[in-house]
């Protein structure tokens, strides 16, 4: 397959090393050449190097160009719906009396246990359409409602047929560190040792899964647990992700730092010294702000403060039954501008090169000779339109690895 797409007012190549004042590596009328899955030339128009009549032409029709999305943090397989827990919060209940009443993320795990593969492919497939019509090409798919074995490697098998079947890429993280399932509250060790023998054992036997991710808070797991977990996962062939200062500051930066993890998220109560941490590290510091939102919370992450230090900051949905209903990458791009100071750039920026080198998969995420050929036409006609246009999806077209898949 070759591919001419043309007539682009503003292709957003987010290749770094090309000089403009964006910082999105942006060429004014342009034109991209693919071949087969790959990207070949991208530049002005008028500098084509090939005859247009040996190409499939896409006409952009004057619309801006960009890499395909990736949605790095998300817990899309999942059963079960919580919009009753939602309604019931509006009209003063606690999360205290929804969980006493077998509610949150309890109610989730219980339905996720019962649902077989079959029921969990359905609906996963239903939300990577979804993603996937939102210009998002690669998607973190992490585990983490089954808190149990056989349900935990259930849900990172439909992750994996999941990324099978669809277009969209699928990238599977382990979390059965989520929190400690009733059933082990009194004996979290002996859940910790399941987690970190039985479960990883299957998953590294299977390849199931890339990281493993622990969530670090008041309720889940402390600093000397997750050590213990992403060591064993390290072991098992899984670099770490971490949940970290969300609701409560508890020292989970220097963790992940020690251990080059590849994200930290969340990052609601970072602090200063954090943030001098981060900065001379590799990590990646994955912000969330659609769940500081959604829980009607004040302190979103300090985006600002992160960037202005040299921190590689990306945004991400946060699929999730419970904290976070959305996969509007586009909608998260406002919040990001509006409630964490972010630049237009640099929330483009945040969900495309910077999630991308966190998943490892520097192959995409940049418009660039010898990258993957993910990428969307937006129907606007200049970039700063796609934060500022909220809650509207932008996107016209999809091509996936050279093939258009949405138009």
């Amino acid at each position: 397959m070759k591919i001419l797409i043309q007539n682009i007012s503003e292709l957003l190549t987010m290749d770094l090393t090309r000089p403009d004042n964006t910082g999105l590596g942006l060429i004014s009328n342009a034109a991209v050449l693919i071949e087969n899955t790959g990207i070949i030339w991208c530049g002005k128009e008028d500098e084509l190097p090939v005859n247009r009549a040996c190409y499939e032409v896409i006409d952009a029709a004057g619309k801006v160009v960009m890499p395909g999305l990736v949605d790095a943090h998300t817990h899309l397989v999942f059963a079960g719906s919580r919009e009753n827990e939602f309604a019931a919060r509006l009209e003063g209940a606690t999360y205290e009396e929804i969980l006493a009443a077998g509610g949150g993320i309890h109610y989730t795990v219980s339905s996720t246990r019962g649902a077989d593969v079959e029921e969990l492919i359905a609906s996963g497939l239903n939300r990577l359409d979804f993603c996937l019509d939102h210009g998002v090409t690669t998607v973190e798919i992490k585990s983490g409602y089954g808190l149990e074995k056989e349900t935990e490697i259930k849900m990172l098998r439909t992750a994996k047929k999941l990324d099978e079947i669809h277009s969209v890429d699928v990238v599977p993280t382990f979390l059965g560190a989520h929190i400690i399932p009733k059933e082990f509250r009194d004996s979290r060790e002996r859940y910790i040792n399941i987690i970190t023998t039985e479960m990883m054992s299957e998953i590294k036997d299977h390849g199931l899964a890339e990281f493993c991710d622990v969530f670090i808070e008041n309720g889940a797991y402390t600093v000397d647990e997750a050590e213990k977990i992403i060591s064993a996962g390290i072991e098992n062939g899984m670099q770490p992700r971490l949940h970290v200062e969300q609701l409560n500051h508890l020292e989970g930066v220097k963790l992940a730092v020690r251990y080059n993890a590849a994200s930290v998220d969340h990052l609601e109560t970072i602090t200063g010294e954090d943030i001098e941490i981060l900065a001379g590290s590799d990590v990646t510091a994955i912000l969330l702000p659609g769940a500081t939102f959604f829980l009607r919370m004040s302190n979103y992450a300090p985006a600002r403060q992160l960037i202005d230090s040299g921190v590689k900051t990306a945004l991400a949905t946060d699929l999730n039954p419970g904290s976070c209903m959305t996969a509007m990458p586009f909608l998260i791009m406002t919040l990001g501008c509006l409630q964490m100071g972010m630049t237009v750039p640099e929330v483009l920026r945040a969900f495309t090169i910077y999630p991308a080198e966190s998943l490892n998969r520097t192959d995409r995420g940049i418009i660039a000779e010898g990258k993957l050929a993910d990428i969307i036409i937006l129907d606007v006609d200049n970039y700063k339109m796609i934060p500022y246009m909220f809650g509207r999806n932008h996107v016209a077209s999809v091509i996936k690895s050279g093939k258009v898949v949405r138009k």
